[in-house]
């Protein structure tokens, strides 16, 4: 799958977990943005949130059928109801995000029961034909500790990558893994975005307006040539 859209970041391609980029910079879009914005979108990818109110959920699936083959990536992000749907959008995502702690580390769940989510998840992926790849998004309030048995299942597993939280977050994991997993930092901040890039992320999904997105994609851009 390749989603170029060449009158931006011409010099910051980048491939990952199989997927071609234009760029590794990615927005959070809010649960309720329709999935047909991302013909216009001008980042590496973007990422909507499941749940919505079930009246809508044909629809929007629909949206991310007629939308397949635009320039850019589409990450779907699952907070709940996680199985059911990773059913519905497997065929359609460009990405999924396995996001077990939506409440951003209030009563994180147990790493055990993460797990299982996973083993059932990775399991129902063999019955498909298309591989779509598969990030686990870990808890914001999740310690070192708690990490490590979640960090080597993902190694050891046909997880495709994990989203970390933070640039401590991006920092422990890069250097626990070696490089040897895909990881994209999730951030508010711009500058710390540019942080967890040099820090080992290979992706940042960034939870900002646009505007100050496309500066940081052409500040790359100018880093990039100037090297």
């Amino acid at each position: 799958m390749c989603f170029f859209n060449r009158k931006n970041a011409r010099h910051l391609e980048t491939e990952v977990s199989g997927i071609k980029l234009c760029n590794p910079v990615g927005v959070l879009l809010p649960p309720d943005t329709p999935a047909t914005c991302c013909r216009k979108a001008r980042t590496g990818f973007l990422t909507l949130t499941l749940p919505l109110p079930k009246d809508d959920e044909l629809a929007w699936i629909t949206q991310l059928n007629q939308r397949r083959g635009d320039h850019a990536l589409l990450a779907v992000n699952l907070s709940h109801d996680i199985p059911r749907h990773f059913s519905l959008t497997y065929d359609f995502a460009d990405l999924l995000i396995i996001d077990p702690d939506p409440s951003g580390g209030i009563g994180s769940p147990d790493v055990s029961d993460i797990l299982s989510l996973l083993d059932n998840l990775l399991s129902l992926r063999l019955c498909y034909e298309r591989f779509t790849p598969v990030y686990v998004r870990f808890p914001q309030g999740i310690s070192p500790e708690e990490m490590e048995p979640l960090l080597h299942y993902c190694q050891m597993s046909s997880v495709d990558g994990v989203v970390a939280p933070g640039l401590r977050m991006v920092r422990q994991v890069a250097e626990a893994t070696l490089g040897r997993i895909p990881i994209m930092g999730s951030t508010q901040d711009i500058q710390e975005a540019g942080e967890m890039l040099q820090a080992g992320a290979s992706l940042v999904e960034i939870n900002a307006r646009s505007l100050p997105v496309m500066k940081f994609i052409k500040s790359l851009e100018k880093n990039k040539l100037a090297k």
